[in-house]
Formats: C-alpha cells, sequence, structure tokens
C-alpha cells in the first residue's frame, strides 16, 4: 500500500465496490514516470501541458490504482484528496478495526518515531518484546516496510490515523508515552526531533530546557531548525528564549548589534522567577563574553564571576551530563579569548586545552575546533612553535568537514601558522595563511592581530609601507585592548626600524613603555638593544640586555630567541667573546627545542639585516665568500673565479679586514652572522 512496487497490500474489491475503481490493469505492476505520462495522454490530456508527475510518480510509488485515479483527474486537486479519504478509510476499517486494543497501543506507540529499531521500537513503547510483536502483525497484514533486518517502518497512512487518534497529553499512559519517545530521541542524538515533539504536546518549559542542551551543538549545522523552534518559542518572555536567538544572530546575521542583544536578555533577568541554576549562569557568562568580543571587549562585561573559578558549574536535577560539558565548554572558550586578547598567554593555553577537552567529550566540533585555535595562537606568541602547530593542525581537521560557519571557528590557528611560518622564514607560506583569515568579513577582535601580522609581514620587505599600514589602521581610532595595543606598537616599531627610521622607533619604543603592560618590560629592553645596535652603540645593547643571560624565572621561548640573538650579534661585534657564546648557546637551545632552524628564523635575519649595513662587500669580494664557505682549497677557488692566487689573496686580505676577521672560517662564520651568506 504505496510502498509495494508490485500488487497494492489492499483488496481491490473493495476500492471497486465503493464505486472509485472501475478498470485495474492485469498484472498491477508499478508504474513509471513515463507509464503514467502515457496513460494522462490516454485520458485525453495535452502532452504539452503536462506539467509535474515526478512528484505524483515518487509520492505514490507508482502504485497503479493510484496512477489511475490520479490520471483520470489530473490537475484536480479534489483526486489527491478522495484518494487519501479512501486510503484512511481502508486503514480505519481493514487494518486497525481487526487489532486488538493490546496491538493497537504498540501501534500507537511506535507510530511516534519515521524509522524502528529494536531498540526504539523497545524504548518508545516501554516493552521488550515491541519488535518481535512488531514482526507477528506485520506478518498479518500490518503494512511494514522493511528497510534492512534491523530497521522498519510504518506505513504513512497507518501512521497518520495513528497519531490522529491520540489525544496528546490527555492521560497519564500518553504522558508517560510522550516522556518516553523524548527520552529516547534526545538520548539517540535526535534532539531537534526532541524538541519538535515537546512543542508539539504543549510542554514549552520542557521543550526550552532540551533546545538549550542542543543549540550550541547544532549552531553552525541546523540554522533553519534552530530558527523555526525559536519562532514558536517567541511569544515567551523568557532570558532564555532571547539569549537562544541572540547566539544563533550573532554567528548568522552580522549587523546584529551586541549592546542591543544583550540587553534584551539582560531586562528580562530583572523579573520574577528568574532564579538561575549554576549551569543557567556559566552559560549567560558565555554569552555575555562572546557579546563582550564582537565590540572587542568595549562592553566589558567581564569580571570575577564571568572568569571566575575554574570548577565546573554544578548540575542540578534534570540536567545532564552532556549539557554541563557543553556549557562549561562554552565558558571556557571564551575565557580562554579574553585571556588571550588580554595578553594572559599561558593562562589563555591552560584554559583553551580545558575547553577542546570538554567539547569533544561534548560532541561539539566547531567549539573543540575554536579552542584548539585559540590554544595554537597563545602558544605562537609564546614561541612554543612545536606545540602550536600540533593545536593548529587539530582545529583544521576538526573544522576540514565543517561548513563556511565552522571554518570562520579556526582563524586563530592560520594566524598562529602565519606567525610561525613568518618566524621560521617562509614568508609565502605566512602570506597565504594570513589571507586565509583577511578574505574573510573582518571582525573587531580579530583585526588587530591580523594588521600585526600584515605589518610584521610587510616590514621585511618594505619598512617605510609597513609603517605606512600601521599609520591608516591607527587613523581609524579602533577599540583596543592594553594588550593589542602592545602588538600594534611593537608592530611599528619593527617597521620603523628596518626602514631605519631610529627616531620614531624610539618614539615606538616609549610609547610601548608608556602602555605599561605586565610582564613587557623584556620587549621594551630589546627594543631599545636592536636601535642602539642599529646605531652603532653595540656596547650599550650588551649592557642592557646582559642581565637577561641569567634571568630568574626564565624568559618564554619567544623573548629568549629575540634577546639572545640580539645579544649575541651586539656582544660579538663590541668584541665582548664570552657573553657572544653564552647568549648564542641559549639563542640555539631555544629555537632548537620548539623545532626553529637558527639560521633561518626571522629574528636572526632582523638582526643580520641591521648590522651588517656598515660590511659593504665589492660583487668579486661576494663572489669570493661564496667560495669560501666550501671545502674547497683556495687554488680551486681561484680557478673556478678565472683569476689568480694573487688575486685571490689581495680579495681575502679586503675581505678579512672588513668582517674583521684573521682567517677563512672566521671569515665565514662571521659572514653568517651577518647575514652576509
Amino acid at each position: 500500500m504505496l510502498l509495494t512496487r508490485t500488487t497494492p497490500a489492499l483488496p481491490l474489491g473493495l476500492l471497486r465496490s465503493r464505486g472509485v475503481l472501475t478498470e485495474v490493469a492485469d498484472r498491477h505492476l508499478a508504474f513509471t514516470e513515463e507509464e503514467y505520462r502515457t496513460l494522462l495522454r490516454l485520458c485525453g490530456h495535452d502532452p504539452h501541458q503536462l506539467g509535474d508527475t515526478a512528484t505524483p510518480v515518487a509520492s505514490t510509488h507508482g502504485w497503479s490504482a493510484a496512477m489511475r485515479l490520479l490520471a483520470e483527474h489530473h490537475g484536480d486537486t479534489r483526486a489527491a484528496h478522495q484518494l487519501m479519504v479512501l486510503l484512511d478509510d481502508y486503514v480505519r476499517t481493514e487494518v486497525l478495526g481487526a487489532l486488538e486494543p493490546d496491538q493497537l497501543a504498540l501501534l500507537s506507540d511506535l507510530a511516534a518515531l519515521d524509522a524502528l529499531t529494536p531498540e526504539s521500537a523497545a524504548g518508545v513503547s516501554g516493552r521488550p518484546d515491541a519488535w518481535s510483536r512488531l514482526s507477528e502483525l506485520a506478518s498479518s497484514g500490518v503494512p511494514v516496510r522493511w528497510l534492512d533486518a534491523g530497521t522498519a517502518e510504518l506505513n504513512p497512512v497507518l501512521r497518520r490515523s495513528l497519531t490522529a487518534r491520540l489525544t496528546t497529553g490527555a492521560t497519564p499512559q500518553d504522558r508517560q508515552h510522550g516522556r518516553r519517545v523524548v527520552e529516547w530521541l534526545r538520548s539517540s542524538g535526535q534532539g531537534l526531533a526532541a524538541v519538535e515533539r515537546l512543542l508539539a504536546e504543549g510542554e514549552e518549559e520542557a521543550a526550552v530546557t532540551a533546545l538549550g542542551e542542543e543549540l550550541l551543538p547544532r549552531l553552525h549545522s541546523d540554522t533553519a531548525v534552530l530558527d523555526a523552534l525559536l519562532d514558536q518559542l517567541s511569544h515567551r518572555p523568557d532570558w532564555r528564549v532571547a539569549m537562544m536567538r541572540g547566539y544563533l544572530r550573532l554567528v548568522h546575521t552580522r549587523d546584529t548589534d551586541p549592546a542591543t542583544a544583550l540587553g534584551t536578555v539582560e531586562a528580562l533577568l530583572t523579573g520574577p522567577g528568574t532564579r538561575r541554576s549554576p549551569l543557567q549562569r556559566a552559560l549567560l557568562d558565555a554569552y555575555r563574553l562572546q557579546l563582550d568580543r564582537c565590540t572587542n571587549y568595549r562592553l566589558g562585561t567581564a569580571g570575577p564571576d564571568t572568569l571566575g573559578s575554574e570548577q565546573a558549574p554544578a548540575r542540578e536535577p534534570g540536567e545532564t551530563v552532556r549539557l554541563q560539558h557543553v556549557v562549561t565548554a562554552a565558558l571556557r572558550s571564551e575565557q580562554a579569548l579574553w585571556r588571550l586578547h588580554h595578553g594572559e598567554l599561558e593562562a589563555a593555553h591552560a584554559t583553551a586545552r580545558q575547553a577542546a577537552t570538554l567539547a569533544g567529550l561534548a560532541g561539539v566540533p566547531w567549539l573543540q575546533g575554536r579552542a584548539r585555535a585559540t590554544d595554537s595562537f597563545a602558544l605562537a606568541l609564546l614561541g612554543e612553535y612545536r606545540q602550536a602547530r600540533e593545536s593548529a593542525v587539530a582545529a583544521f581537521g576538526t573544522a576540514r568537514d565543517g561548513g563556511e560557519g565552522e571554518q570562520a571557528t579556526v582563524e586563530l590557528a592560520h594566524l598562529a601558522e602565519s606567525w610561525m611560518r613568518m618566524e621560521g622564514s617562509d614568508l609565502t607560506g605566512a602570506r597565504q595563511h594570513l589571507e586565509r583569515v583577511t578574505a574573510r568579513p573582518p571582525r573587531p577582535d580579530t583585526t588587530p592581530l591580523t594588521v600585526y601580522l600584515d605589518v610584521m609581514l610587510t616590514a621585511l620587505g618594505d619598512g617605510r609601507e609597513a609603517s605606512d599600514r600601521v599609520d591608516a589602521f591607527r587613523q581609524g581610532d579602533p577599540t583596543l585592548t592594553p594588550f593589542q595595543r602592545s602588538l600594534i606598537t611593537v608592530a611599528a616599531f619593527r617597521a620603523d626600524l628596518l626602514a631605519d627610521r631610529l627616531a620614531e622607533a624610539q618614539e615606538e619604543v616609549d610609547l610601548l613603555e608608556a602602555i605599561g603592560f605586565p610582564n613587557q618590560q623584556v620587549v621594551v629592553d630589546l627594543a631599545r638593544a636592536r636601535i642602539l645596535a642599529r646605531a652603532g652603540r653595540e656596547d650599550e645593547a650588551v649592557e642592557l640586555l646582559r642581565p637577561y643571560l641569567h634571568e630568574r624565572p626564565s624568559l618564554s621561548v619567544r623573548n629568549a630567541i629575540g634577546v639572545m640573538s640580539t645579544l649575541t650579534v651586539a656582544a660579538d661585534r663590541a668584541g665582548y667573546a664570552d657573553i657572544a657564546e653564552s647568549a648564542r648557546v641559549r639563542w640555539h637551545v631555544a629555537s632548537e627545542r620548539v623545532g626553529l632552524e637558527v639560521d633561518r628564523s626571522r629574528a636572526a635575519r632582523m638582526m643580520r639585516r641591521l648590522l651588517a649595513a656598515e660590511v659593504e662587500l665589492s660583487p668579486a669580494e661576494r663572489h669570493v665568500l661564496e667560495h669560501l664557505d666550501s671545502d674547497l682549497l683556495l687554488a680551486t677557488v681561484a680557478e673556478r673565479l678565472y683569476i689568480s692566487t694573487n688575486t685571490l689573496k689581495t680579495h681575502l686580505r679586503h675581505l678579512y679586514r672588513k668582517l674583521g676577521v684573521n682567517g677563512r672560517d672566521a671569515a665565514v662564520e662571521r659572514a653568517r652572522a651577518l647575514g652576509l651568506l
């Protein structure tokens, strides 16, 4: 009946006796669409005005009796209605009429689900033997379609008839059945279907609670369904509904005003009966932090409450472990982002790791990806490049199969990759990852980071252009956290320094010191030392950085590489061999620990560029220097350069004098330090 592709499972004589069918095809075979179109033409319809013929065939599975009925009345909606009346009457009299009350009750329970398995049949009916009893009913003529050995579905007409007979929630038995269905749907991962069921039964309070558990896991994958469900709840003056609507709009509506969204929820929190459980308060804190982040923390919602205890919020009766994981992951993720944008990098790393673990337990891939991306950028800024890359790769893997929304959540991982590739002198790769972010619509919280990386990358090729980009960004008077302001100031300093604008670079250092960001003194001292070294005052640079050789507690890897690379070159030029060697050892140890090639690092390249300006070699001297960095004998070098041995010796004397060394090996080492090789 509607599902078979051969003989319809109902008495054809019954249809004839009621005057509905007067002729049935001899073999009762299912019609194809082409056969149906042929039938329409035989019934006198214009072959050029048949319209949609695929839908009737699909909806009736080509059942020949239905095809003939529809063909005779093609284009007349009354024919479809007449067919459904016929089928409903057949189900009521021929199928359900012969069943025992217990059998009818079982089918009514099973009609709640589209597809049935042994587990779901037992779950929604409360009968362990439901599956075997369904098999018995099917063998006695109840229309059931077996999709495979463990999956079946009731005939759609039968299901409609069964559900129409139900008096939803009218009796204790009905309510108990409704609870079983909802519990099964939620436990089997069909949370939104459970919400729809609750709304259909008028259980709005339970629907709001269930939807709160499903919102974040399905925020990017089921947007339309979430929106439709929230529309059905829009009449409720409920802060939870307003918050869920706000979450949805923040992600999918670009012109959403965070202040208005926050005000809407806050206004509903002041009414009577607004007691909130710890989990509800935690979700509200996460929402406030996200709204604040959308303004780059201009709203100022963060405080001891929103950034407080590291303990997971407690569950109350009726709240699931999954909800606890989801809410705690959302809160930890926003806390990690706040700490990242405020320069608390170690804390951001630890909190992001917690968020990623909880999101994984809750099965929320996009939230897990965002936490891993946050972790990767915090680690990159700390200089922990091995761990940062692991987190970035994990974030990309989480978002790989997702849509646009999931891809946007891992932007920080692209920024981390951009930073790490720049540090390793892979400037092309760094620019590619940066452009993956800048190609998307700008966000207030990530824009300062993209500007920072863009300026740093540009400065390596054109310091003046990089400086102009900083000026253009600052003219917009952006809202920045102190940490973001310090990053932009460092980028401006690097641009001015590499453009040989030492006075402007000094102004940026003074500004950096005035910002007064905690633990920023090492960055200030490093910047001042680089200006001194660039100005030829290496002794003063060494004096400024020398205390960091024995600094306790130890520097972060990133700062250690910057300080020790600068101190190595400055001390070497100033003649402090012991200091240079100690700094070189610490520089190499720090770089090797995080997988950074010393000779290719950005810090080394920058210092070489700054200190190599005074060493001007002729083209011939450069050719000689390049051949010194080999195992070739001097006589062989002279042959390859097509010069005499005496001419080669003359070039070597000039070369050694300019480099301030006395031999071949020392010349090669010195040239490497100065970036000439």
